[in-house]
């Protein structure tokens, strides 16, 4: 990949390599082994009897994606829900994936490309304080999340 990129623009391995974010690194190990954990002590098997015993469960799972996605990343919570939804009609796997999706907005913890734009940022003096991005998040990701999801039941 390196080679193409230098050889149109004359990019250096070097400057390349000094342009990740290394530091993000240890952070999505964590949370990945945090997903494989929960995993083990028994979560999929309660949010697969959440989801199941839900009254509304369009909604339920894309609000569980959601908020865990915000908390833990949309890697972590996908891989948990790979797990729950295995045989799951196709409604329940398509609200995982908007609750998912959209959950990441509301915290900059919630995405890896959330956290390495603020990294990029960072290093350009472009402070955004987290109440900004919570703030924006929820104006934007509620009614996307909400207007999703209603959507998602009027079509299954």
């Amino acid at each position: 990949l390196h080679r193409p990129v230098a050889g149109r623009r004359g990019a250096q391995l070097g400057r390349v390599v000094a342009g990740v974010s290394w530091e993000l690194l240890p952070f999505l190990l964590g949370v990945l082994v945090l997903a494989t954990a929960l995993s083990r002590g028994g979560v999929t098997a309660e949010l697969r009897e959440l989801y199941a015993n839900a009254a509304y469960p369009l909604p339920t799972i894309g609000l569980v994606g959601a908020g865990g996605s915000a908390l833990m990343g949309n890697h972590p919570v996908a891989l948990l829900h790979s797990q729950v939804l295995v045989g799951a009609p196709p409604g329940h796997v398509f609200a995982a994936l908007i609750g998912g999706d959209l959950g990441p907005r509301l915290l900059p913890i919630g995405s890896l490309a959330g956290l390495m734009w603020m990294s990029a940022l960072r290093r350009q003096g472009v402070i955004v304080p987290l109440g900004t991005f919570v703030r924006v998040g929820a104006i934007v990701t509620v009614p996307s999340l909400a207007a999703s999801l209603v959507t998602l039941w009027l079509v299954r």
